[in-house]
């Protein structure tokens, strides 16, 4: 190599080092996006607290499309816009995809490996194209019979006991989830599991609450034995850990045991990947497959049911307040599928106000609407800094409320997602609320079918009314949610009637099919 050549490269080199030092200067110099105004020492603990129990407080959207909060030297960038959490969450996706140092959630009670609080590394990958491949739409039309069965019930359930629509809606999400999942059958075993995810659905719910654990901010606590004194959050993770662990290992040992027995009751998520495994190496699965199997069958499992269960549920709170809805979401479906027969899957696309329904339903009411990424690297968007390790969040009560995308938010109206002559229809909210980037859920096609059916065959043979004040009026329900990474209307009452004996009958002989079959 000539000298040339060689001062060249070195020229080269001495450029590029000068222009990575600008640009860390550059990024050290920018100033942090706008946001509440910080106490000493603690931050914006207050406020961060307050965001997540206060979620449609309209104020935050003050601070603009980029708002900062920090606390306890943890940092936080919420994005208040869909322009500014597409182009971070999505099209920089790769600098985003990580979840934020969550010591107690992945420390400290043992879901490190569960596609929520995962870091997006290998692991993560192997799991996610697992779930991608097990729930295609052409996937999921395999479970069709599954989930008109368990609809079925749901209306039984209904019929049986209304007041209890809450209850109903649980049960019989997790028993879809589960069957798919681990395939079992068994309703002691099942019933049995679906209290353990409900246990599992809450101590993740506590761990991952921001500004709740110092752990969190100061990660070398989490090495202080739980006999320390103060050290409680060492002493609840311990429990905490059982219920992590037990979802994580006993469904799935249940099923590589019945397999082993030749007794498994219909086959699964977790039995086909154990399958896969043994058609591709011709051995059974390693210690490092049932790890990546497992973890993915409890992620399925825990993920669908929380979210698919809020989301129902708001379904009912939004027909008690609008019954003008319900009327109009009804008379399509007695034109189109008439008194005869229950809604089915196929009846879908011939059914576009109940599509625009369940759009409505998605930005009202987004099951997940505050998830935080993670910055994998130093960041600069429009002029601010974000530094690696930033907690970033697409804010859906922000964005699903912007009166610039959609009119008259406060206001609920499935016709906004109808084009119109005067311009194309508001955007789709099933574009963010299902997650972004390489965040995105992989049960999309699975929670989409399983809402329509149940919502469709739910509006077919029952009305939700308005519950009845002490005074003899009926009331609406108010717009009220619950706190926790996954959102819901706080506890509601409202009436749950059959249309009419000849509806109720569907019931009945949707049941006597099904036992034909």
């Amino acid at each position: 190599m000539s000298r040339t050549v060689i001062l060249a490269l070195l020229i080269v080199l001495f450029v590029l080092l000068c222009w990575l030092i600008v640009v860390r200067r550059r990024r050290e110099a920018l100033p942090s996006p706008p946001g509440p105004k910080p106490l000493l020492i603690v931050g914006n603990v207050r406020e961060i607290r307050s965001f997540v129990q206060d979620k449609q407080r309209p104020e935050w959207r003050r601070y603009g499309d980029v708002m900062y909060m920090h606390a306890l030297g943890r940092e936080l960038v919420v994005l208040n816009s869909a322009s500014a959490a597409t182009d971070l969450l999505e099209k920089r996706g790769s600098a985003y995809s990580n979840r934020p140092a969550l010591v107690m959630a992945r420390e400290l009670i043992g879901r490190r490996k569960f596609m929520l609080v995962a870091d997006y590394n290998d692991f993560y990958r192997a799991s996610k194209r697992m779930l991608w491949n097990a729930l295609t739409p052409r996937a999921v039309a395999g479970y069709q019979a599954l989930q008109e069965a368990v609809s079925l019930a749901f209306l039984e359930d209904l019929l049986r006991a209304p007041e209890q629509f809450r209850a109903h809606i649980h049960r019989n999400i997790a028993s879809l989830a589960f069957r798919v999942a681990y395939g079992c059958q068994s309703p002691e075993r099942e019933g049995y599991y679906i209290q353990v995810a409900r246990r599992f659905s809450q101590v993740t719910s506590v761990a991952v609450e921001p500004g709740r654990w110092l752990v969190d901010s100061i990660p070398i606590l989490q090495h202080i034995p739980a006999w320390f004194p103060g050290a409680h959050f060492k002493r609840w993770a311990l429990t905490a850990r059982v219920v992590v662990e037990e979802i994580a290992n006993a469904p799935y040992a249940m099923v590589k045991g019945n397999m082993a027995k030749g007794q498994q009751d219909m086959t699964s998520f977790a039995s086909r990947a154990m399958e896969a495994v043994v058609e591709s190496t011709g051995a059974p699965p390693t210690p490092e497959d049932d790890d990546l199997i497992k973890h993915a069958a409890a992620s399925m499992f825990s993920g669908s049911t929380g979210t698919t269960s809020a989301f129902l549920t708001s379904f009912f709170h939004a027909m008690a307040r609008n019954p003008d809805v319900q009327k109009r979401a009804q008379d399509e479906l007695d034109r189109v599928v008439g008194p005869a027969r229950l809604p089915a899957l196929s009846d879908r696309e011939s059914l576009p106000y109940i599509e625009r329904l369940i759009q409505e339903l998605h930005r009202v009411y987004p099951a997940a609407p505050f998830t935080p990424h993670g910055a994998a690297q130093d960041d600069e968007y429009r002029g601010f800094r974000i530094r690696k390790g930033t907690s970033v969040a697409a804010n859906l009560w922000a964005i699903f409320s912007d009166p610039v995308a959609y009119p008259r938010p406060e206001e609920f109206d499935p016709d906004r997602f109808m084009p119109t002559e005067k311009g194309a229809a508001q955007p789709d909210p099933r574009d963010l609320s299902f997650g972004l980037g390489r965040r995105r859920c992989p049960g999309t096609h699975l929670a989409n079918a399983t809402t329509f059916l149940f919502i469709a065959r739910t509006l077919a043979t029952f009305d939700v009314r308005r519950p009845v004040g002490p005074d003899g009026a009926e009331y609406a329900p108010a717009l009220a949610f619950t706190d926790g990474l996954v959102c819901e209307p706080q506890p509601f009452a409202c009436r749950v009637v059959p249309r009419s004996a000849a509806r109720t009958a569907l019931i009945g002989g949707g049941v006597e099919a099904q036992a034909d079959r």
